[in-house]
């Protein structure tokens, strides 16, 4: 797509003057929300269309970068030598030239098994139509809090945590590491235990010694105990879905868990400890008895929070309490358990409507099988970590090796680079992980 853009093309002319357009509509300008496919030919076009934007407005107005992938990060055994060739080179690409002009920079595609990762959706990872639904809501949750300033009251309560896109990508990248960012999404999400005992109990654990016996008791598998702080920096990790203990129908529920979310990023592997920061925003949240007010939803969040591993991480928690409107247009893959706000039912309950619907005509069958949803509840989180190097290096020695074989060599000479232009996109990449390895010198890992 660089020769596309090259010059005074006419598309070149025709972005430019529609980025113009809707920056000058803006009341209060931002920042950009970039959505692009640059494993193909678009990548040039973003790059170019980078550039204008970063030399008409500057670094002040941050950019937000979602890379779409339309093909898995793995490919399959039987992908030919020219497909693993190319794919090795427009990730190289990619990864050099717009993670230095963008921001933040944030892959997206749904793996392959996404079906046992959104156990409540029935998921088609092969169809467009699906994919793109469920990228499209974790992008507009994890943005949300940048559309909400102002005061914005509703009966369960005003906007918790609304920031601006200059103060999400400044604390995104506020430790020094690059821009390389992983998502991770939940829909619908589960309920919260906004049960003001139950979170009373669990904040209680704060104050005990992290490696006092009751604390270590009262901490799940895997976890050291609870951590200190300041409020806008806790602990995370897993909480156990369905470990609350509550009594009667509550136990059979679905909790929600900030550990157990499907992660959207694909190759940017990240474990809870290693975590630099984090921005958690729950949308619509839900208690076992409907809608939750947006202070006892942070509570509760922070309570998984706190009965996780020990770590030094800042978190921003944002909490709207307005739930997603499902479109029209949205397709419907939702399984038996997703009630008509999102709301998840017990298995139970769904054997005792299925008997039910079994007694009665073949309509009401198909209906309970096909339940009806207006709004889900979302959660989204957006994080960075010092383990993205190694997905850097790899990405590094994949390039290394595509571009000296002489398919590869072919390939990006139609494509308009020569032996300077591989030299520079090799010594981008080990600058990037050069970024890596100094934050760990730095003693940033903990």
């Amino acid at each position: 797509g660089s020769e596309v853009m090259a010059g005074g093309s006419e598309t070149r002319e025709v972005l430019s003057d529609r980025v113009r357009l809707l920056a000058e509509a803006c009341d209060s300008l931002q920042g950009f929300q970039v959505l692009s496919e640059d494993q193909g030919g678009y990548g040039g076009i973003t790059q170019h269309l980078l550039e204008e934007i970063k030399q008409e407005y500057g670094t002040g107005r941050p950019t937000l970068l979602f890379s779409l992938r339309t093909q898995p990060h793995t490919l399959p055994a039987d992908a030919t030598p020219a497909v693993r060739t190319r794919t090795a080179i427009n990730e190289a690409l990619s990864l050099s030239s717009l993670m230095e002009l963008s921001s933040i920079y944030v892959p997206l595609s749904l793996p392959a098994l996404s079906s046992s990762l959104f156990p409540h959706l029935k998921l088609n990872s092969r169809s467009l139509f699906h994919t793109s639904a469920v990228i499209a809501a974790a992008m507009d949750c994890v943005t949300l809090p940048s559309r909400m300033a102002g005061n914005v009251s509703t009966p369960c309560g005003p906007v918790i945590g609304d920031m601006s896109l200059h103060s999400l990508t400044s604390f995104i990248k506020g430790r020094g590491l690059p821009g390389l960012a992983s998502l991770y999404m939940a829909m619908p999400m589960p309920a919260l235990q906004c049960d003001m005992h139950q979170v009373a109990h669990a904040q209680d654990a704060r104050a005990k010694h992290p490696h006092s016996k009751a604390s270590s008791a009262a901490a799940p598998d895997g976890a050291t105990g609870p951590a200190t702080g300041r409020s806008s920096s806790a602990a995370a990790g897993g909480t156990g879905a369905g470990s609350s203990g509550a009594e009667g129908a509550e136990s059979d529920m679905e909790w929600f868990d900030p550990w157990t979310m499907s992660q959207l990023s694909p190759g940017l592997v990240t474990q809870p400890k290693d975590v630099m920061a984090e921005v958690i925003t729950l949308r619509g949240t839900r208690s076992s008895t409907g809608p939750a007010y947006c202070s006892a939803a942070l509570a509760a969040l922070d309570a998984a929070l706190v009965r996780g591993p020990r770590r030094l991480c800042p978190v921003h928690r944002a909490c709207v309490p307005l739930p997603m409107l499902v479109p029209l247009p949205f397709p419907h893959f939702w399984g038996p358990r997703v009630g008509l706000h999102g709301d998840i039912s017990s298995p139970e309950s769904i054997n005792i409507g299925a008997a039910g619907a079994a007694g009665g005509s073949a309509g009401q069958a198909q209906q309970a099988q096909e339940p009806e949803v207006l709004s889900l509840p979302v959660a989204t989180k957006l994080c960075v970590a010092p383990g993205y190097r190694v997905h850097v290096e790899q990405v590094t020695q994949k390039w290394k090796t595509a571009y000296t074989t002489a398919m590869g060599r072919s390939m990006l000479e139609s494509w308009g680079y020569q032996g300077d232009d591989l030299g520079a996109v090799t010594e981008g990449l080990m600058a990037i992980a050069g970024e890596y390895a100094q934050d760990s010198d730095d003693g940033l890992d903990v």
